[in-house]
Formats: structure tokens, C-alpha cells, sequence
């Protein structure tokens, strides 16, 4: 066979689409979109396809659309099995201009048609003027008479429905009927009508579609153009078919249907993608590199569109915006599916019982065609044996002869059909949503995935490579642009849960209006939650310690199996997207250089280096997740994605979780504590070091003993204890126990209470998040969940740290208003107050920084007491705490001083398995001269003493803060391989610590 590269005819052009008959004669790959709209040139298309032999290796693959499991009856796959004998777009109802969408405006209504459809057509408009003027969305409220009338209906004929777009409108029209009538009362009804059950279902059958409203009938096929002039475009757009008219529903399904505009694009691409994948020669692999990027700009671009939804406006101009409180308990309850039983529809006019679920966007055929083109696998899985996992490790290292690498599959796939439709996993939802597309679509999905198997009528001719396997096969060429395209499909995951906590886990947790149908029983379930929540707390402080921790267990299990939050499609919500979501991260290769996502920074702010430094500086847009301390305590379940927000691997984690409305009495304890970490670290140096204690590693006071970037640590002091108990265990079995060591002069009065009190509400706060993070990790390398390592642990540590101030200061008191408020420049920052460095704790707690104002003593000579240092607000926008993004960013933690922090340490990571990511950060100092709001605060507080503070002109600034470092004991496992939290502590010592601690020579 003559080298197919030597007769490229494939241009080099970007962009890819090119209509019209040339773009039928390039193509090399039986992509099934039709690129002209002109009907000779489909004919001639067709015809060049059909000459084919059927032992060509591009010969069409046989492609029969998957059975449902609950079918009609034994002829549905032949009914509503498209043609495949050619590739032209009605063959797979597909278009390269509208994508999924229908290439022609949908029909809106079936009024003079006859045959019984203008009574069910005026019985629509009736239905939905009443809903509309119902408050509360009408969802079981509607009246005796609608029922009566729908009944009384005739069975409307479905044989004249001849075209695709009149059986799309009778569909349509039919499921949005029977969901008013199943939905009129509250509970819900079982029982269809013949009079709507029949003819659905026998329109069903021909469009190989389930009898229940689906994603196609709220979105594809409900919708029309405003100006015809104009065309198909998102502002000509308004969807129509809605349940109760409001402006929250038409954005909703307008969310959706923005999507699919997007379609086009990505299947020109996919299609040029795949005719490259066909040479895979070096010219070949640079185009395929560059639509990949194209796919993955496209792909954030869908991202930003979610996440313009959770905000509250999106679309053309920002006309759009879904109330989520009108949309979990006024639109949604509409598109419920259920078990029910369909009259007349069986065989000799028998009822029939069947379960479907609702429309959902899990059956949009374009997520599902990216996830395909991309090789994210979504099959079933059993978990894989022992040896298979031995397998996979062994295969990634091998390469064939001709260069591939053997991908072994993750997991056994599973093939008895019934598991299918049991408990929802990613797995099973994606294949089970394929069944609730249009028979024509599911078709193209088979034949997108035929490409790459081999063709029954010639098994032994070339297949044609995926886009995975070119990836693993060049990983310098297409390894970074496949990630990145992975990556992307992972953000628009992400973000899908984001939209999905804010419009249904956070609304299911909040009461419904008093007058809805859903107060009695939401109402119900609130006090049976506080009941069980009174016998588990009385349970827990009956138990003996010895029971106690097994009843820890199962409370953690008890948070993760409350409440689960089903999908219109009858899904685990949480457990659906986050299982989704690790299936893409699993076809993430591992290639270099994936770049951070580009949204979440400031429009025209992009990633700026600087030099000095050596980090990727960023803007401050990136904003911490913060939850409240009343979510922590109540166990809502929503906290298990905001913790897989702020703590997981993904380059959009900042690493950081801010805990806000903490108990009244933290700020006082705050306060008190950080003044007495200054008072004690301006005590003279002989005093302060009679409380050193370097033998012990970190505990008493510490100056000068921690290697930072490989340098002596001088710039801050600090000083240790546990923060729990006095006693703590040796770090080597047999050592002697170590003592808190507390100061006793004067000036420090009260230093061992303060410090105790601040750090047990701050541990006690952080076992809560503990708890959270159980909810989200489930099985850790240790036998024990996080929060039983926390709150069993006697070797968590506490750190009160003092940062000294800077050479170079005194700082002079210019003007406030002389100073420019700007923002700080990367060249203001580098990590000298404290080195980038990593804490080697579960979690650390932070407690916001408190800046001091140190007039200098020249300034206060004759004064008749010292000055009290001054609170002021960081002396810089540049000062304070920096971290390093899972995306490699450096960007600015501000942590509100009525809130505590929490950041991840490399214990957590071990034992999670990187699932949540330890936090890189480091400490910037002061600028060379005080921001206006720290010059602000002095000049207020000479105006207000202008005895005592009038001749101050200059001084220093320091930091105070508290950082409580949660431990597990020394014995405690952390990692796969074994190692002990003692061992791996030593490590980190022997990194860090200039001074090592011998060891207990042996008796």
C-alpha cells in the first residue's frame, strides 16, 4: 500500500472548517458531519463513500444503537435504528453548522394537523397558562379540571408524523403533557392516561427515544429565532415548551442550549483532528497539537459560561440569571421521572409499569462525543484484582516493538446489564444517559467509537489510532496539548459541580416557602434529622472510650450516606460528578507544562514572572473557598466539594479553606495571645533562650535553629508547645516524654492560658474540618479517618511565631495621602521573612496575622513610659502570607481577622494519596516603605494622643501570628509504604533543622 503521507492533500490552514464539496474530497476519515448544505454535493458524498469495498479499512463499521433496558416491545431497535449504509448528516442528524442542534428551527406546534394533536395542543396551552399563574411554580397545585380534561382526550394517531421535526414537536409536546399530569398533585401520580401514554410511547419508538421528558425535549428541539434574518446565534435565541413560564426556566434550559452552540466548532475540530490522526506523521502530529488547543480554549470557554451561571448573570449581554431557590423547588420538581405505569401500552392494550428518570445534562451527545474523542474512559468497572493492578504498573513501563505502549484497562468492565441500573456511579449514569438520546445520536457516538476498533469485515487491516494513544505513543509532540485538553474537560467538571452545589446540594439543605407543597415533608425530615442528631450525641457521650472510636467510624460514614441528593435523573448527584470528574483525571498522562486555567484570573491580568524571586507571580482574583463554622458543625454535606475546592490537585485548587463565624470569643482570645508573642519576643535575648529547648526539635522557643533555602532562619522566632496536653510522647520509642515548657516573667503574665485557650478552640474547629475532609477522601493509608488521627493525637503542635523586623527599617512616616495606593509588583515580593517551604502536618490552622507598629525609641524618649506598639493594617499590600497554586501561580492570602485558615500538609498528601495536595507557601516581609492604610492608622493615632505620639517619626514593624500544626501520634501509619508519622517527621527534621536530635544510645 503506497505511504499515505506522500499524497497529503490535507491542508495546512487553521481554522479547520472549510464547507463545500472540497471538504468532502480532503476528508480521510468517515467523521459523521456533513460539511455543505447543498444536496448534489451530500449525494456525490454519499455515493464516493459507498464505493468503498466493505473490506476497506475506512469502509463504514456496522453500528447498532444500544437496547434499552426497558424496551417496548420486541421491534423497537429495528424502528429506531438510523441509516448507516452512508455518512450524510441525516443519517446521524447531525450538523456541521448547528452541531446536535436541529438544522432548521424546531416545529412549535402541531395546531391544524389533525388526528387528535390540536386537542392535545390546546390542552398544553391551558396547562401552562394555569401553572403560570400559580405562585410558586404550580408543581402539585393544579386543579381537578385539567386532570378531568386529559383524561377525556383522544389518542391521537401517530401514523401521520412522517418527518423527523413532526415526531421531535409531538414528542416534545406529549412529555411535557404527561409531566404536568404526574406532577398536577402532590405526591406525585403513578398512573398515565392511554390517552397520552399510547401515542408517547409510540413516538418514542421512533425516535428511539424513552417515553419521559428528556434533555432533547428542554433543550435540542424547544426553541426558536427571534429575527429568522438573523440566524442561529445565542442572542437571537428564546426557548420555548416551558413549565411555568419564568424567566429562572427559560435561562436554565438558555444555559443548556449555549452550550450546544459550541458544538460545531468542536466537531470540526474533532473531525480535522481524527484526518490527521490518519498520516500521524510529524506534520500531522503539530496539527493535531494545535486543534487540541483550540478544543481546550473552546472547552474553558464552555467553563466560563457555567461559571458565569453560579455567579448569577450570564449570556449575550447578561440577560440571563436562574434564581436557585425558584429552581430547586418551583422548575425542578417538573422534571421529575419516576416508576409509572403506562395504560394500554402493552401487548393486547395492557398496562405497562416502567422507570425512567428525567432530562438531565449528563444526555447532551456532545459531552459525551468529547469524552469519546478525548478516550476518557466512563465504562463500567469492577475494581481490579490484585493482579491486574500488578499488571497496569508493569504495562505503563513497556513498549511494544512498534513503539505503543500497552494500556491495560483500570478495572474488570462489566457486562451484566442489570448492575447497570443499580446504584449510580459515572459509570453507569454515562451509559445509562446514551439511552435517553435520539437513536440517531447514540448512533454517532457507536460510530465515533467503532474509529478505533477493528473493522469485522476486515480485521486485519490498520486501526486507526486514538488521540490517547498518539498521546502515550509522542509524548513530547502531543502529550502536553492531550493534557491540556483533558484538563480543560476536567475544569468544565469541576465547575459543573459547582453549579450543581449552588442550585441543589445548598438549595435541598434550605426550607421551601411555607405555602409550597414541599414544606410538610421538608419540615418532617428536619426534625426527624435533629432527632437522630439529640440520640447520636446522647449515644456518644454515653459510650466508653473503647466504643468511642468505633463509633467514630461510623459517623463519618453516617455524614458521607446522609442525605444523598438525587438528579432529575434519579442520580447520587455529589457521588455521580465526582466520580465523573476522577474518570477524566484518571486520562490525564502526566505531561509537562499543563497551563493554569486562564479564567480565573482578572481579564487582562494574565501571570507575570518575576525574576527575583523565581515564582509565577499572579493577581490576587483568586479567592480562597470559605465555609462557616455552623456547616462544620451541622455536617452539611455540601462541604465535601468545597473541600475538594480548596484542597485537591487540580491546577484550580488554591490549597486554602478559610473558616468564618467562629465563636464570639476568638477575637479576644486573638488579640491577647499575639500581644504576648511580641511582649515575649522583645524580652532580652538571655531571657527568652532560657526557653530554648533545640534537644526537643520544635518546642520552647526557637531562633535561629530552622534552615530556610538553605540559611539559618533569623528573621522569625517562635515558640512551640503541644497544644493539647502538657505531655507529649518521644519521637523514638523508649525516649524520655517531652514537657510544654511555658514562660513566667511578668511582662508576659497569662501567656500559658492565652496560648492554651486560643489553640483548643482552634484545634477543636480543626477537627470539625477533619470530619469534612473524611466525607470527601473516604479510605486513607491509615486504618483511622482524619478526624480520628486529629482528635486521638498527643503529638499535634502549636507555633507562635514573631517576625522580626526587616534590616533597612526604621520605616519613616510620610503624608498617607502622598502615598499611591497601587497594587504591590512582583518585584515586591520574595520569601525572605520566611522560605517557600511545605507543612509536614495533616492540617495547619492559621490565625490571621497581626501587624505591630514599634515606634522607634529615639521617637519616644520623653515620653514618660515606652509606647505600646500599635495595631496597624499590613504595612504593605505585599505583605503577608503567599501561596503556590496547584497550578504553579503564586498568589496573596488574605485571611480576615474574625476567620481561621486551614491549609494541607505533606502527612495529609501521603495519606490521601495526593487526593488533597499539601500547600506550598512562603512569607513576604514589608516593602521599603508603608502603605497608606498602615501611615493612615499612625496619623490616626497621633491625632488621638498627641502627647504621647505627636514626635513619632519613624519605627518597625512586626508580624504575630499563631499556626497550630494537627498531628497524628508518631506510631500512626501515613503512607502506602509503611512509614510511621515518626519516621517521616524525622525526615522533614533532617531537612529543616540545623541542630538533629541524637538518638537514645541502645542499653
Amino acid at each position: 500500500m503506497q505511504d499515505a503521507s506522500a499524497s497529503r492533500t490535507v491542508p495546512a490552514a487553521v481554522p479547520v472548517a472549510v464547507a463545500g464539496p472540497s471538504a468532502a474530497k480532503r476528508r480521510r476519515i468517515p467523521f459523521p458531519i456533513f460539511e455543505d448544505e447543498d444536496e448534489a454535493a451530500m449525494l456525490a458524498m454519499q455515493a464516493q463513500m459507498q464505493q468503498l469495498p466493505s473490506n476497506h479499512f475506512l469502509a463504514q463499521r456496522p453500528v447498532t444503537p444500544p437496547r434499552p433496558e426497558s424496551v417496548i416491545d420486541a421491534a423497537w431497535s429495528d424502528r429506531a435504528r438510523p441509516d448507516t449504509s452512508s455518512l450524510a448528516a441525516a443519517d446521524y442528524d447531525v450538523s456541521v453548522l448547528t452541531g446536535f442542534l436541529p438544522p432548521e428551527e424546531p416545529i412549535q406546534s402541531l395546531h391544524g394537523f389533525g388526528h387528535g394533536w390540536d386537542e392535545l395542543e390546546e390542552a398544553f396551552e391551558r396547562v401552562q397558562h394555569e401553572a403560570e399563574m400559580i405562585p410558586g411554580g404550580g408543581v402539585g397545585k393544579l386543579s381537578d379540571e385539567f386532570r378531568a380534561n386529559i383524561r377525556s382526550l383522544p389518542t391521537a394517531s401517530v401514523e401521520p408524523l412522517t418527518t423527523l421535526p413532526l415526531l421531535r414537536r409531538a414528542h416534545t409536546l406529549l412529555a411535557h403533557l404527561a409531566h404536568f399530569y404526574m406532577h398536577s398533585t402532590f405526591p406525585s401520580l403513578t398512573v398515565m392516561p392511554a390517552c397520552l401514554a399510547v401515542p408517547l410511547v409510540q413516538v418514542s419508538d421512533r425516535l428511539g427515544l424513552p417515553p419521559i421528558l428528556t434533555y432533547a425535549d428542554t433543550v435540542l428541539w424547544t426553541w426558536r429565532l427571534r429575527d429568522k434574518a438573523l440566524g442561529l446565534r445565542a442572542d437571537n435565541v428564546e426557548m420555548t415548551t416551558l413549565f411555568t413560564s419564568s424567566s429562572s426556566e427559560h435561562a436554565f434550559f438558555a444555559l443548556s442550549f449555549f452550550c450546544e452552540l459550541y458544538g460545531p466548532d468542536l466537531l470540526r475540530l474533532m473531525s480535522a483532528s481524527l484526518d490527521e490522526a490518519f498520516f500521524a506523521d510529524a506534520t500531522a502530529l503539530t496539527r493535531i497539537s494545535t486543534y487540541l488547543g483550540s478544543i481546550s480554549r473552546l472547552v474553558d470557554d464552555l467553563t466560563a459560561l457555567l461559571a458565569g451561571a453560579t455567579k448569577g448573570e450570564f449570556g449575550p449581554a447578561g440577560r440571563e440569571r436562574i434564581s436557585p431557590e425558584a429552581f430547586y423547588w418551583e422548575i425542578r420538581p417538573w422534571f421529575n421521572g419516576g416508576k409509572w405505569t403506562y395504560q394500554g401500552v402493552g401487548d393486547d392494550g395492557k398496562d405497562l409499569t416502567m422507570e425512567w428518570g428525567g432530562p438531565s445534562a449528563g444526555q447532551s451527545t456532545l459531552v459525551h462525543a468529547l469524552d469519546l474523542f478525548l478516550g476518557i474512559d466512563h465504562a463500567p468497572r469492577r475494581p481490579p484484582t490484585k493482579t491486574q493492578a500488578k499488571t497496569e504498573a508493569a504495562a505503563v513501563q513497556v513498549e511494544e516493538a512498534n513503539g505503543t505502549r500497552v494500556e491495560v484497562p483500570a478495572s474488570s468492565p462489566v457486562d451484566d446489564k442489570a448492575a447497570l441500573h443499580k446504584a449510580p456511579s459515572d459509570a453507569t449514569f454515562m451509559q445509562r444517559m446514551s439511552h435517553y438520546m435520539p437513536g440517531h445520536h447514540r448512533a454517532f457516538l457507536r460510530h465515533l467509537e467503532s474509529l478505533h476498533s477493528s473493522n469485522p469485515a476486515a480485521p486485519d487491516a490498520h486501526v486507526l489510532p486514538s488521540l490517547r494513544q498518539l498521546a502515550r505513543q509522542h509524548p513530547h509532540r502531543l502529550g502536553p496539548a492531550y493534557d491540556q485538553a483533558v484538563a480543560a474537560m476536567k475544569r468544565f467538571r469541576d465547575m459543573h459541580m459547582r453549579l450543581a452545589t449552588v442550585f441543589i446540594v445548598q438549595q435541598a439543605r434550605r426550607e421551601p416557602a411555607r405555602d409550597s407543597v414541599h414544606w410538610p415533608e421538608w419540615e418532617a425530615k428536619r426534625v426527624a434529622k435533629e432527632q437522630e442528631r439529640e440520640r447520636e450525641e446522647a449515644r456518644r457521650k454515653a459510650a466508653t472510650a473503647e466504643s468511642s472510636l468505633a463509633d467514630s467510624a461510623s459517623r463519618v460514614e453516617a455524614v458521607r450516606k446522609q442525605d444523598k441528593i438525587a438528579g432529575t435523573g434519579g442520580t447520587d448527584l455529589v457521588t455521580f460528578l465526582k466520580l465523573c470528574r476522577d474518570r477524566t483525571t484518571e486520562a490525564l498522562l502526566g505531561a509537562p507544562q499543563v497551563a493554569r486555567h486562564r479564567f480565573l484570573f482578572s481579564p487582562g491580568s494574565p501571570a507575570i514572572s518575576a525574576p527575583a524571586t523565581q515564582h509565577a507571580m499572579a493577581t490576587p482574583a483568586v479567592q480562597p473557598v470559605k465555609i462557616s463554622y455552623n456547616a462544620l458543625v451541622s455536617r452539611d454535606p455540601a462541604l465535601s466539594s468545597e473541600i475538594e475546592r480548596a484542597f485537591d490537585s487540580s491546577p484550580d485548587a488554591l490549597g486554602l479553606l478559610i473558616v468564618s463565624d467562629l465563636p464570639t470569643e476568638f477575637a479576644a482570645l486573638r488579640k491577647r495571645l499575639l500581644h504576648l508573642a511580641d511582649k515575649f519576643a522583645t524580652l532580652p535575648e538571655s531571657t527568652r533562650e532560657q526557653y530554648a529547648r533545640p534537644p526537643d526539635y520544635s518546642f520552647g522557643w526557637s531562633h535561629g535553629k530552622e534552615v530556610m533555602n538553605g540559611k539559618p532562619d533569623l528573621l522569625k522566632g517562635s515558640f512551640y508547645n503541644n497544644p493539647k496536653e502538657d505531655v507529649t510522647p518521644g519521637l523514638h520509642e523508649g525516649d524520655e516524654p517531652i514537657h510544654n515548657v511555658w514562660p513566667k516573667e511578668k511582662e508576659v503574665e497569662g501567656f500559658e492560658d492565652a496560648f492554651k485557650q486560643l489553640c483548643k478552640l482552634m484545634v477543636d474547629v480543626g477537627e470539625l474540618v477533619g470530619s469534612a475532609c473524611d466525607a470527601f477522601v473516604g479510605k486513607t493509608a491509615s486504618s483511622k479517618s482524619v478526624n480520628e488521627l486529629i482528635s486521638e493525637s498527643h503529638a499535634s503542635k502549636a507555633r507562635l511565631l514573631h517576625y522580626f523586623p526587616r534590616e533597612g527599617e526604621p520605616f519613616s512616616l510620610p503624608p498617607a495621602d502622598s502615598v499611591p495606593d497601587e497594587p504591590y509588583k512582583p518585584e515586591d515580593v520574595d520569601d525572605s521573612w520566611c522560605g517557600t517551604h511545605i507543612d509536614h502536618s495533616l492540617l495547619t490552622v492559621l490565625c490571621p496575622s497581626m501587624y505591630l507598629f514599634h515606634p522607634s525609641p529615639s521617637n519616644d524618649a520623653s515620653s514618660a513610659a515606652p509606647l505600646d506598639p500599635l495595631v496597624i493594617p499590613a504595612p504593605a499590600r505585599s505583605t503577608g502570607l503567599f501561596i503556590k497554586t496547584r497550578g504553579g501561580q503564586v498568589v496573596q492570602a488574605r485571611i480576615p481577622e474574625d476567620c481561621v485558615a486551614f491549609q494541607t500538609g505533606e502527612t495529609l498528601e501521603l495519606l490521601t494519596s495526593r487526593r488533597l495536595a499539601a500547600t506550598p507557601h512562603f512569607v513576604n516581609s514589608t516593602a521599603s516603605t508603608l502603605g497608606r492604610r498602615a501611615l493612615a492608622a499612625i496619623e490616626a493615632q497621633k491625632a488621638a494622643d498627641p502627647e504621647r505620639w505627636g514626635a513619632v517619626q519613624s519605627g518597625t514593624v512586626s508580624r504575630e501570628t499563631l499556626a497550630v500544626f494537627l498531628q497524628p501520634n508518631h506510631d500512626e501509619v501515613v503512607a502506602e509504604s509503611g512509614e510511621t508519622f515518626g519516621q517521616f517527621t524525622e525526615r522533614v527534621y533532617k531537612r529543616h533543622y540545623a541542630l538533629l536530635r541524637p538518638k537514645k544510645a541502645a542499653p
